[in-house]
């Protein structure tokens, strides 16, 4: 196939334009395959130039939509030794809706923090 000049594919968009029915009408797949075309050989820039394209509009055969990165939900179960003093009783235990239970033993700093924690979170992932 015959390489296409700038200015015939500048002709033919401007053509496009001058006879469109309405303003936002999309542009043919046939003219875009031909910007694409005369891109390997010209260079995306001039071509894009030429046509007033957008560079990713015939860089690419579809817009790139990026998605949100999911993360997979892991768990760590974590099982501490109940501690060996006299009629271990837990002296709070809670329980998330989606099954986290969390049991405390003896009131530290730290497990107070953890409970405020939990509480506050409501026990979610």
């Amino acid at each position: 196939m015959p390489v296409e000049s700038l200015n015939s594919l500048k002709a033919a968009f401007l053509r496009w334009r001058r006879n469109k029915r309405f303003k936002t009408e999309r542009v043919p797949e046939s003219l875009i395959h031909r910007a694409r075309r005369g891109a390997v050989v010209h260079g995306v820039a001039k071509v894009a130039r030429a046509t007033r394209l957008g560079p990713d509009r015939i860089a690419s055969a579809a817009p790139v939509r990026r998605r949100p990165l999911r993360v997979a939900p892991a768990f760590s179960r974590v099982e501490v030794p109940i501690p060996q003093t006299q009629g271990a009783v837990p002296l709070a235990e809670a329980e998330a809706p989606t099954g986290l239970r969390l049991r405390v033993f003896t009131m530290t700093a730290e497990t107070v923090q953890l409970l405020s924690a939990f509480c506050r979170t409501g026990g979610e992932q």
